[in-house]
């Protein structure tokens, strides 16, 4: 069976982590009432959901800045199989608990899902050619960004027909299972065309992959994953419950509705894709000027929401197609081209666990200033990071990247 086929099965693996992560995107509205429903003030409320998102984000930056290495000396399967297991006992956790078992379990479920990209992106830049390598990551990326569309949308119209979030959560649990036996079964019919540890000590000696901070992409590209890991974040995270909060609609529907961010980034994510392999003097204004129309989307969302729904689809699907487009594609070309076949693994885990630092802010970081401030702040203040991190990447991003072959 062709190596392409464990990618294909990866890639639906990686699909399926995202119907339980973004369930607890979803459900934070809903965590939100009960504790209000218990006793809990809005206000302390909310910085407790902070918390959760917060908490989250850091156990994902320690894991992703800590398993890289030990991924690169790995068998693909091992890793992702580990990886999905936790996911699918964190998620039960998280349904059949209160709010310590949603705090616990959604520390420790970030943190496993997290094991999954940089194993994906390794087979996958190990696998490849160099040609054929950043267009089929591209596509690989579609898998996260598509799974949280179809789980905002599953979970929303579960929850719009009165079927409990818990049961939501086991059924995307059990889901996951069954994408870990496709990827089992599959990795037993690859033969592989790389043998991973030979490849590995080939590359062991070459000093240039073992300091990544010596490219000027990669100084860019951390303060580019700082500033979109926040956005992405934060958007994605507390959309349904900006949606909610602002009594613009109900949990379901604030669930559905927010699909259309995800929908948007796999547009995004295929626009940028082709953009990037044109030359320099074209893909970097065209790369930049998704950060414009991100920033200029989020300055508008405010009085979209509250004057036309049109309107609000239009944000919405902007912010999508730009914030979707930069993380999915950028991100992952600047961490295959530093890191090449023997150490991307790890320098995908450094790029997005330092930009995990941004996603920590995104929340108590925004529960406060939803607090003091208010929803407007937020999206104004979003916009105005991923414009200057924008700038900075331009500036940063020169042609000295090596590819390795």
């Amino acid at each position: 069976m062709h190596p392409r086929a464990l990618t294909v099965a990866f890639a639906l693996g990686y699909f399926t982590f995202y119907l339980c992560r973004v369930g607890l995107s979803v459900v934070r509205p809903v965590w939100l009432t009960e504790l209000i429903s218990d006793g809990t003030s809005e206000t302390t409320a909310l910085r407790m959901i902070g918390n959760i998102v917060s908490c989250g984000m850091l156990a994902a930056a320690v894991c992703k800045l800590t398993v890289g290495h030990w991924i690169d000396r790995s068998k693909p399967v091992k890793p992702f199989v580990i990886s999905g297991l936790l996911v699918i006992i964190t998620t039960v956790a998280i349904a059949i608990g209160g709010y310590t078992s949603w705090f616990i379990g959604s520390i420790a479920h970030r943190g496993a899902q997290t094991l999954g990209w940089p194993t994906l992106t390794k087979w996958v830049t190990t696998s490849e050619s160099v040609t054929n390598r950043n267009r089929i990551l591209g596509y690989c990326s579609m898998s996260w960004i598509l799974g949280d569309a179809l789980a905002r949308l599953s979970h929303g119209g579960l929850l719009q027909y009165g079927i409990s979030w818990r049961w939501n959560f086991v059924v995307a649990a059990t889901v996951v299972l069954v994408g870990l036996i496709g990827i089992v079964l599959t990795s037993q019919k690859v033969t592989a065309r790389v043998d991973f540890i030979d490849e590995i000590a080939e590359h062991h000696a070459d000093e240039s992959y073992a300091a990544p901070w010596k490219s000027s992409p990669f100084w860019g590209a951390l303060g580019l994953s700082v500033a979109l890991s926040l956005s992405r974040e934060a958007v994605m995270e507390w959309m349904p419950t900006y949606l909610v909060t602002s009594k613009l609609l109900q949990v379901g529907a604030a669930s559905m509705v927010s699909a259309i961010i995800p929908i948007g980034a796999a547009i995004g994510t295929l626009y940028l894709g082709k953009a990037y392999y044109r030359v320099p003097e074209v893909r970097r204004p065209k790369s930049f000027s998704t950060f414009v129309v991100f920033a200029g989307a989020l300055f508008l969302l405010i009085p979209a929401t509250r004057h036309s729904l049109p309107m609000m689809i239009a944000c919405l699907s902007a912010i999508g197609i730009t914030l979707g487009g930069a993380y999915a594609t950028l991100l992952g070309e600047i961490a295959s081209s530093i890191g090449g076949k023997s150490r991307v693994a790890t320098t995908t885990s450094i790029i997005d666990g330092i930009g995990s630092i941004g996603g920590i802010l995104a929340g108590r970081g925004i529960a406060e200033l939803v607090s003091t401030h208010g929803w407007s702040m937020v999206w104004s203040a979003l916009g105005a990071l991923c414009l200057l991190s924008g700038i900075g990447w331009i500036v940063t991003d020169k042609d000295d990247r090596q590819v390795v072959a």
